[in-house]
């Protein structure tokens, strides 16, 4: 019988293309952030630097309070901060729909709500 003709091997599929999470997004610097919490506008800035290993941030409201990040974690476009203030505990989750654009929400822990977010880099 016959051998049959050697096959040529099946061509590797292309490399995936890096995920979404391997981009590095900075959350380093100066924002400006709106907020709606229990229909009313609000609204501010956050300053995030580096501090160390990690980051330090402060996020005001406008005429209101200043609340200090006690932690911030960045892993691929998703963030999170957890702030004490005045008001008690805020958590801010949100994810990078671009390089200096901020979408998520702040959970007011005290108040068992939570209030959307948005915040563009200055």
């Amino acid at each position: 019988p016959a051998t049959p003709a050697p096959q040529p091997a099946p061509a590797a599929a292309p490399a995936a293309a890096p995920a979404a999470a391997a981009r590095r997004f900075i959350i380093v610097g100066n924002w400006e952030w709106t907020s709606s919490f229990q229909g009313q506008p609000y609204d501010g800035t956050m300053t995030v630097e580096i501090q160390g290993s990690g980051y330090s941030a402060l996020l005001r409201v406008s005429g209101m309070f200043d609340a200090t990040a006690r932690t911030v974690e960045v892993s691929g476009d998703q963030v999170r901060m957890v702030f004490d203030s005045p008001q008690g505990e805020l958590i801010l989750e949100a994810q990078f729909t671009d390089p200096n654009t901020l979408t998520g929400r702040v959970d007011v822990v005290a108040a068992g709500e939570s209030a959307t977010l948005s915040a563009v880099r200055r």
